[in-house]
């Protein structure tokens, strides 16, 4: 969807940081590069069926990865 979806929450099943390592909406890659959230802490709420989520600001029409145990 060409939306920007902010608060939007996902379920993980563990605990801690998570980095991201890749965000097609990257000026480097041409877009619009409003996501500065590399470093998401996962929070005690339970969500599709794990016991954590995490909240995250996602781009229109783009594509995150996150790597858990970021520091």
């Amino acid at each position: 969807t060409p939306v920007p979806r902010e608060h939007y929450c996902i379920g993980v099943p563990y605990q801690g940081n998570y980095e991201m390592l890749l965000n097609s909406d990257a000026a480097c890659y041409g877009g619009s590069d409003k996501n500065n959230q590399k470093i998401v802490s996962a929070q005690k709420i339970g969500l599709h069926g794990r016991p954590y989520s995490l909240n995250l600001n996602l781009p229109p029409l783009a594509m995150l990865i996150f790597k858990m145990g970021a520091k």
